[in-house]
């Protein structure tokens, strides 16, 4: 009997601390995001010189929107104003394609309605607050069980689709839709990497060593060396431990560095950009983007776009 007495205060014991664990990891998760978010109020009083908003922040996987300190979830936010916007939408599926464009953004989504067996596939405009919603053109529709589509759009005035076999070039200044024979070569374009090839934008890993910077474009490597800001700038990049991990380049010479911070919880942080002109080794531009996912990979930087 003892044996078994033994025996049973042992798993109670085991019982308690798993308990115990369990109940204090709410305890420990609330004390890192509260210093993680106190770190962030700290970064951006320090980086007031710091303001542009040249990129809007989109994480394929998760498709959530991160701009400034806003957060936008497709699967909930912009799903639920799409339900609420008509009635007859009862499924969306989003796409990974975006077009930002001052306070507001474009954005792709398979529909299906009610009491019909066809999908459509739409574009939406909206706000960051989401205080509208306006879809803007229905590019087509697909009648098989089995449909297929793709889009590719974010960083020019045009976009691309694909519609089963069927293709479309999108105007967003002038609303114009176009279909594009099967014997064109843009019908490649509705491929989003190839859409970025055409383009001659490149997203690749960077080194780092002794503030220099150090990436891959055009079959060419090119270096930047943070010493050329203020020193007070770098000091403080250096303090929260923002570190150079991927570049975003563009035809036109302009290359953005992006920089994760050392503070993070559950995967995500912030995020510091530097963009500068590759024929003058001028910087252009800063920004901060604040509770951003550090997965290079599944991040997409979408440039706001003039597109009057």
């Amino acid at each position: 009997m003892k044996k078994k007495h033994r025996i049973t205060r042992i798993f109670i014991t085991i019982g308690i601390m798993v308990s115990l664990i369990f109940l204090s990891v709410p305890v420990i998760c609330y004390v890192i995001d509260a210093d993680y978010r106190k770190t962030s109020e700290q970064i951006k009083n320090d980086f007031l010189w710091c303001q542009s908003k040249k990129y809007m922040s989109f994480k394929k996987d998760t498709k959530l929107i991160e701009i400034e300190d806003k957060e936008i979830d497709f699967n909930y936010d912009l799903a639920k104003a799409v339900y609420q916007n008509d009635k007859n939408v009862y499924s969306v599926s989003f796409h990974n394609s975006l077009l930002y464009v001052g306070n507001y953004f474009y954005f792709c989504v398979e529909e299906k309605m009610n009491n019909q067996k066809k999908t459509r596939l739409t574009i939406y405009k909206t706000d960051f607050d989401i205080s509208f919603i306006e879809r803007i053109k229905i590019i087509g529709e697909s009648e098989r069980n089995m449909h297929s589509f793709d889009s590719a759009f974010g960083f020019d005035k045009k976009g691309y689709f694909r519609i089963d076999d069927r293709y479309f070039d999108y105007n967003f200044v002038n609303n114009e839709l176009v279909e594009i024979n099967n014997s064109d070569d843009r019908i490649n374009l509705s491929v989003f990497d190839n859409y970025l090839k055409n383009l001659h934008i490149s997203k690749e890993k960077c080194k780092y060593k002794k503030d220099v910077v150090t990436y891959e474009y055009g079959q060419v490597t090119h270096s930047f060396d943070l010493n050329i800001l203020e020193s007070e700038k770098l000091k403080l990049i250096k303090k929260y431990g923002f570190a150079p991990e991927w570049c975003l380049s563009f035809d036109e010479g302009l290359t953005s560095i992006v920089h994760y911070g050392s503070s993070r919880f559950l995967g995500y942080g912030d995020c510091f950009i530097l963009t500068y002109d590759r024929n003058t080794n001028q910087i252009v531009d800063y920004q901060l983007l604040f509770k951003t996912y550090f997965h290079e990979k599944d991040t997409i930087l979408f440039p706001q776009i003039v597109i009057l």
